[in-house]
């Protein structure tokens, strides 16, 4: 019998041979669940003891969704167990499930899926793993779309646009032999920093934390491989060192991006040789007097076109800064050829103590102070000063025929007409200084 959800009750009958004479079961088929339980060690061979068997049995991790702990999981390991003495594992990695951009579960029915292949076929497969790595921690749900896909083919092409960067250094070297003698100050810290990362990076795999790894070897290859170390190549040519610790990058960031790693290794690499045979990297150069360094150059830099962000200054234009440097005026003197390059400077003077001129801007870092020259357009300011003047003669009309409209101060609350007040009257002093700004220009 069967109790329907209002309470009705019918009976169920078998409608073709009830009492089970002529049925026989089908000898090839098992539960699904019973089945995957054997997984482990049925395909290796087992019940004999294969070669397979005897390498690969047990297995070291299984990586697997949350949502079948009990259908598989434990039956995985109650089955090993049974048939075999030894558990298939010793470590079970736990993902979330992967779900749309909102939150929501896949469906075909609700029409919220990805089609891997499709995208796949559209932005690489190393951009749809990224995505699925970075971000994705364990038990926690996996928010995927494809904006984030498309996103992450970006770090893809920036490995490939290095790696063209990288060949054509080369050219000019065809018989160049690899390095990793850092001799300049950007080298010994691209060095230790690649010699930190590669240590934390594998600490982090050793432990499972698969996403916090694959931050921080994008941010490593993006953020200061590409756009630090690459740009100083243009003042500090070493063809050699930056083959050799091009194909280090290219080990670090394989476990994240397989396909264009192992694509570049093929191009450039040994002979005959395969990226994925290759060993992570384990580099021990530490130079702490060159990190700092260049840290502080990477500072000064920042803070420079964070002056040109503000002051809306064309990024191609060339400008000029002064730094007051005190005692770290020698050790700047020897990276002046590589700030210019990096902030795009025309010139740049370094001294114990430095005046401001008129039209710079002042910024600090680490106590020194960096006075960056503001080229002046006349006609440009003319024309900032003349809209600014025309928008604040609009507010000052507006808030006056609102204090003259009797209706407006007999039923406004006070506070709110001395707000009012207030508002015109900072209005109209900041016209003032705008009008005699324009009149003395």
């Amino acid at each position: 019998e069967w109790k329907w959800a209002k309470g009705e009750v019918r009976e169920l009958k078998v409608l073709a041979d009830p009492a089970g004479e002529n049925l026989t079961q089908d000898k090839d088929t098992l539960d699904t669940w019973f089945s995957s339980a054997l997984w482990p060690f049925s395909t290796l061979g087992w019940p004999d003891k294969t070669p397979d068997f005897e390498k690969f049995y047990p297995t070291d991790v299984l990586e697997t969704g949350h949502d079948i702990i009990f259908f598989w999981v434990a039956r995985m390991i109650m089955f090993g167990r049974y048939a075999t003495g030894k558990y298939p594992f010793h470590t079970v990695y736990l993902h979330g499930l992967v779900c749309d951009e909102s939150g929501q579960k896949m469906s075909k029915s609700k029409g919220n899926g990805i089609d891997p292949l499709e995208v796949i076929e559209e932005v690489g497969a190393d951009a749809v793993r990224l995505s699925l790595v970075i971000g994705a921690t364990p038990g926690n749900p996996i928010p995927l779309g494809k904006a984030k896909i498309t996103g992450y083919r970006n770090f893809v092409n920036k490995i490939w646009n290095a790696g063209r960067f990288v060949q054509m250094q080369m050219e000019d070297h065809k018989d160049l032999q690899l390095t990793l003698e850092a001799s300049s100050l950007s080298e010994k810290w691209l060095l230790q920093r690649l010699s930190d990362v590669s240590t934390s990076v594998s600490q982090k795999l050793d432990t499972y934390e698969i996403s916090a790894a694959g931050d921080e070897i994008y941010h490593f290859v993006w953020d200061e491989f590409c756009s630090w170390f690459l740009e100083t190549q243009k003042v500090d040519k070493n063809p050699a060192f930056l083959y050799g610790v091009f194909l280090e990058v290219l080990k670090l960031a394989h476990p994240l991006v397989p396909f264009i790693t192992e694509t570049l290794w093929k191009e450039m690499g040994p002979k005959g040789s395969f990226l994925i045979e290759q060993e992570f990297p384990q580099m021990n150069s530490r130079d702490k007097k060159a990190a700092e360094l260049f840290t502080l150059l990477q500072e000064i830099v920042t803070e420079i076109r964070k002056v040109r962000a503000e002051k809306k200054l064309n990024p191609k234009d060339k400008i000029s800064v002064k730094i007051s440097a005190g005692k770290k005026a020698d050790s700047l003197a020897e990276i002046v050829d590589v700030m210019k390059v990096l902030a795009n400077l025309s010139d740049i003077e370094i001294s114990e103590k430095a005046s401001k001129s008129e039209r710079a801007v002042m910024v600090l870092v680490n106590g020194m102070e960096i006075f960056v020259e503001v080229p002046f357009d006349a006609a440009g300011e003319k024309k900032r000063l003349e809209n600014e003047i025309i928008t604040l003669e609009k507010s000052v009309s507006g808030l006056k025929g609102r204090l003259s409209n009797k209706a407006y101060t007999d039923k406004a609350p006070e506070h709110l007409e001395v707000q009012t007040k207030q508002q015109l009257a900072e209005a109209e002093s900041e016209l003032v200084t705008l009008q005699v700004e324009l009149k003395n220009l």
